[in-house]
């Protein structure tokens, strides 16, 4: 883990600190198998991202929200599309 990332294992949350520029590649965790994935993202668009994502190694889908904060930081959340 990146000395700029938290991750709070109970919200599946990646909290990604002013590191982050127009375009960039997150980190989550699959919901179903807990493998980690990476996610290229368009930091342009404002306000909140809602998609679903495949995990890279079960192929399972994932709820995606990715929220920028008014401090510019990224807000990475998966869920399982069970929810």
């Amino acid at each position: 883990m990146e000395p700029w990332e938290e991750y709070r294992e109970d919200e599946k949350l990646h909290h990604h600190r002013n590191e982050v520029k127009a375009d960039e590649e997150l980190v989550w965790m699959c919901n179903y198998c807990g493998s980690d994935n990476y996610l290229w993202v368009d930091l342009t668009i404002p306000g909140k991202q809602d998609f679903v994502e495949d995990c890279s190694v079960c192929c399972r889908p994932n709820h995606m929200l990715l929220t920028r904060t008014n401090d510019g930081d990224a807000l990475l959340e998966s869920r399982s599309t069970v929810d």
